[in-house]
């Protein structure tokens, strides 16, 4: 078994392979995070296996149930909170109560930490069709494209409070996950700045070009969630043409498709995998880095469906 130092060596290592993006709040506090993240949604995970291979940077939510385990596996690591990145979400719904005390119970109690290095809001909204009750803030009036939706003052409150949360120490950064232009335009109109971050789904078979763009021009840090199709809930790795290019630059196809994702917008992404060999090929596909060529993007590109893995839109009326 290896020490505690030899473990928090490993994870400083790998660290500097892989490359960073520097996260900024609208008051200029940065923050520096790797640019490959390990996911824990919605199927098998191994979080264990990511940070023995030098993996610091994690995503979960209150949602996932995957909390309890990722805090297992950091304490059983030995490796440093401060050299770990931890992402975790509350959803809007969570500031019809208090959402201070929604972070402490929801978060960080079941994460064993005192702070996040990253909290986003999960969703802009739920369906209005959705079984289960609307929150207080939500308005039933303000549906219809003419109206600011259903969920926009539940979006600006949680706004407000994710702030307080982040001066309190709770987390480093705020941001957001699902929004759309609108969303994001919104909060800046009412706010004055744009959230720093927005987790969003994108893939080749999803581009999401629109709000790509839009976050790029305006500072917006772009994470891909499912970078990869999310492997056999798409089935896009088997798709034919990625084998020739990965065979052409001497990667994986898994390794392919991440590049692809960075080189075309995303800032940072986010795979899932309990696949020890393929944890190691995330993390290893920038030593020595590989650019995929202009032709390749675009062959690659040209393959959009139009086809999400996950239902997260509630657009356009909440």
């Amino acid at each position: 078994m290896l020490r505690l130092g030899a473990l928090a060596a490993i994870s400083a290592l790998a660290a500097a392979d892989v490359p960073t993006v520097k996260i900024c709040n609208h008051d200029n506090s940065c923050f520096t995070t790797p640019v490959v993240h390990e996911g824990s949604c919605c199927g098998t995970y191994n979080i264990s296996s990511w940070l023995s291979q030098g993996g610091i940077a994690i995503d979960t939510s209150c949602d996932y149930g995957s909390q309890p385990t990722i805090a297992a596996a950091i304490a059983a690591s030995g490796i440093p909170r401060e050299n770990l990145w931890i992402t975790s979400k509350l959803n809007v719904e969570d500031i019809s109560e208090d959402m201070t005390s929604a972070m402490e119970s929801l978060v960080l109690q079941p994460l064993q930490t005192t702070y996040v290095d990253l909290l986003l809001l999960h969703h802009a909204g739920r369906m209005e069709t959705d079984p289960y009750p609307h929150p207080p803030c939500f308005n039933a009036s303000a549906a219809g494209p003419e109206g600011p939706g259903t969920y926009y003052n539940c979006r600006m409150m949680a706004i407000a409070a994710m702030e307080k949360l982040r001066l309190a120490g709770k987390a480093k950064v705020i941001g957001v996950s699902n929004w759309n232009i609108r969303d994001l335009q919104q909060m800046y109109d009412a706010v004055g700045y744009y959230p720093a971050v927005n987790q969003i789904e994108l893939h080749p078979y999803w581009t999401a070009r629109e709000v790509v763009s839009f976050c790029n021009k305006n500072g917006i840090i772009v994470e891909a969630y499912a970078p990869q199709g999310d492997g056999s809930r798409s089935g896009m790795l088997n798709d034919p043409l990625f084998p020739p290019i990965a065979a052409a630059h001497g990667e994986s196809v898994g390794q392919v498709v991440l590049n692809w994702d960075l080189a075309t917008g995303a800032d940072i992404v986010l795979p899932r995998s309990s696949n020890a060999t393929h944890q190691a090929e995330n993390l290893a596909m920038f030593n020595p880095a590989f650019a995929l060529n202009e032709t390749e993007i675009a062959a690659i590109s040209s393959i959009h469906t139009y086809k999400k893995v996950y239902n997260t839109d509630c657009q356009p009326w909440c």
